[in-house]
């Protein structure tokens, strides 16, 4: 089945030749009809013109001749014009055959002339308008993949501000935290009494519990720290992909410009070359009137010859009806031999030969029919060498609608291959969006996790804290019940033991043992000197007094924490806008290099343009240098062209010092 349409295209092929092939010979076989017929004529006036030269001389010599011979001349006279008359018919009709088909041969070449000139120009109007779409495509692909880079770029920068907000959050709660459980330990290790021993397993797990979560929220932050990195190097690796695509249809572009500048080169080199063999075809045309003017200028000459001979023939027929053709004979024979006469009696005899002789009219006849050969053979050379331009034409016409095609083909490849990178890159870039919505969506939803494990953390530390408050507080007022007791029993020992304070106070009037509290009030002193002899006298009765002043020191303490824990934090908060202002600053600087590499880029492309002259101009600098012997033109080049490659100091000082150590 596939065979089919190539057997039929083959012989389509074939018949369209057998065609051409059989109008050529039909203009071959009219062609030789007409070159035989123009031979027989010109063969039958040569004839003509070679059989009637021996009478004519012959009668040049006789003065006196008979009826019978001027009667066999007349008779020969009248063949030779009617042979004349009918080489003349044929050959004019020839060349207005001739002329016929050459001027359909010349309306048939301008209008094939007319119809590819216009195929040629809406093939350029093509070519034109294919790449101003091409180049309106690229433009609007750039555009388009320049917001598209800027709007990831942008998009990306948020979401690495946010993840760096949240590790800083996550940070901060990390630190509150171990801040809280550091003082959990230190209020659980600094509490003796039954109870908090009791309790101090409780609170071991706790800090255990706290510690594995604080260890887990660390993994946490570790994963979040690898996840970030792993979406910075997507991040560089999408970028790096972008420049390459980018870099990619940048030289696919500069291909396909260069591919359309040669191809309109091309296209304006056969334009050029067409227009010359236009030129050439006008100056042929040209040259084929002028040869047909003359043609018919001759044409004209011999119609009038023919007509005088014309008039002389109906003259003589006329004689010949009016009288017997004898009778004019003997006439004329008597008006020559009177002619003769009289000329023999003249002092200047005149030469009557040339009257009584046709020789020059048959020579000149002869001449004009060579040269009228001639002209025809050089008309169908000329006709042949248009032929032969027509077909090298009409295979320069099929070669340019061969590179049409080829052209129009490429372009369609090109588009094709656009529309595929067009379709390639959305595809990559909605994957991307994708993976980055996915990753989105998953530290949002780690994010979410670990605020509510943090929050649930805090609400069970908000509970410990708000139970240790109230247990402390009990301690509090269990113990203001304790000192109250003991003052009422201080009071009752104060009443009872008046020898006790004898004994005080010979202790405190003794200069060898100095009291530390002689400042105080005397009650005071008297009271807190009781005191002491009480702890003195019941060393063991209440220990919850140590506890008292220990929770007084512990709390002084909790409290300088405090502070230093606020002054840290507010280094913290002073280091985190540091960063911040760091990071709009380098934001702002990476804003600014991109900016300058675009313009870089711009003016690249600028002096791409410009690359051509600068080649030229080097290139001529350079064979000036090789071929010049001056030491100063030299100096001078070489600074030129140290001035197109834009030589550093350290280069031309080389190049200066090698030219110091040369001379």
């Amino acid at each position: 089945m596939e065979k089919h349409p190539d057997l039929e295209a083959i012989v389509n092929s074939q018949k369209e030749q057998l065609l051409r092939y059989e109008k050529r010979l039909k203009d071959v076989v009219t062609a030789y009809k007409g070159l035989l017929k123009e031979k027989t004529a010109l063969e039958s006036s040569l004839a003509a013109f070679t059989g009637k030269a021996s009478p004519e001389k012959q009668q040049q010599h006789q003065q006196s001749a008979s009826a019978s011979k001027d009667e066999g001349d007349g008779e020969a006279l009248r063949e030779q014009v009617a042979t004349l008359m009918n080489s003349l018919a044929t050959l004019t009709a020839e060349k207005g055959r001739m002329e016929a088909s050459f001027k359909n041969d010349r309306k048939q070449l301008r209008d094939v002339i007319a119809d590819k000139e216009a195929a040629i120009r809406d093939l350029e109007d093509q070519v034109k308008a294919l790449n101003y779409t091409i180049k309106t495509d690229l433009e609007n692909c750039k555009s388009k993949l320049k917001h598209d880079r800027e709007e990831e770029c942008n998009n990306q920068l948020v979401m690495i501000c946010e993840l760096q907000k949240q590790l800083l959050d996550e940070r901060h709660l990390n630190e509150t935290l171990e801040m809280q459980l550091r003082d959990l330990k230190i209020q659980f290790n600094q509490k003796h009494s039954d109870k908090r021993v009791s309790e101090m397993p409780q609170a071991s797990d706790l800090a255990k519990q706290s510690s594995e979560q604080l260890e887990s929220s660390k993994k946490e932050n570790a994963a979040l720290s690898t996840l970030l990195q792993q979406f910075q190097g997507e991040i560089e690796n999408l970028k790096r992909q972008h420049a390459a695509a980018i870099r990619n249809e940048q030289r696919r572009v500069l291909v396909a410009e260069d591919r359309s500048k040669k191809l309109e080169e091309v296209h304006e080199e056969r334009v050029a070359n067409l227009e010359a063999r236009l030129a050439e075809l006008s100056e042929v045309v040209g040259t084929y009137d002028r040869l047909r003017q003359h043609d018919q200028e001759s044409i004209s000459k011999l119609k009038e010859k023919l007509s005088k001979l014309s008039l002389d023939k109906t003259s003589t027929r006329r004689l010949s009806q009016e009288s017997n053709v004898e009778r004019i004979v003997e006439e004329v024979s008597y008006l020559k031999n009177l002619l003769q006469m009289e000329n023999e009696k003249l002092e200047n005899p005149l030469d009557l030969s040339s009257l009584f002789s046709i020789q020059p009219i048959v020579e000149e006849v002869v001449n004009y029919h060579d040269s009228e050969l001639d002209n025809y053979r050089d008309l169908q050379r000329n006709y042949d060498q248009a032929i032969k331009d027509n077909e090298v034409l009409k295979a320069n016409i099929q070669i340019h609608k061969n590179n049409t095609k080829t052209l129009q083909e490429k372009i369609k490849v090109l588009n094709k291959n656009i529309d595929d990178l067009e379709v390639e890159f959305k595809n990559k870039q909605i994957e991307h969006n994708n993976i980055l919505k996915s990753e989105k969506m998953r530290t949002q939803e780690l994010i979410s996790a670990l605020e509510s494990d943090f929050k649930s953390k805090l609400s069970q530390l908000e509970l410990q804290l708000k139970k240790q408050r109230e247990r402390s507080l009990q301690l509090l007022e269990e113990k203001e019940e304790e000192i109250k007791s003991l003052r009422t029993s201080f009071d009752i020992l104060m009443h009872d033991t008046s020898g006790g304070q004898q004994q005080s106070q010979s202790q405190s009037s003794d200069p060898s043992n100095p009291d530390p509290i002689d400042s105080l009030p005397v009650a005071l002193s008297k009271k807190i000197n009781a005191l002491n002899s009480v702890f003195k006298t019941e060393p063991n009765s209440n220990p919850e007094t140590h506890h008292i002043l220990h929770y007084a020191h512990e709390l002084a303490r909790k409290e300088i924490e405090i502070t230093a824990l606020r002054t840290a934090k507010n280094n913290a908060e002073t280091a985190l806008r540091q960063a911040l202002h760091d990071k709009v600053s380098s934001q702002e600087e990476l804003h600014d290099r991109i900016a300058y590499l675009e313009e870089q880029l711009d003016r690249w492309e600028r002096c791409k343009s410009r690359e051509g002259a600068n080649l030229e101009y080097l290139k001529n600098v350079v064979l000036s240098f090789l071929t010049s012997q001056d030491a100063d033109g030299k100096k001078h080049m070489i600074n030129a062209i140290a001035a197109v490659l834009k030589f550093s100091t350290a280069e031309m000082a080389t190049i200066q010092g090698l030219d110091v150590a040369k001379r």
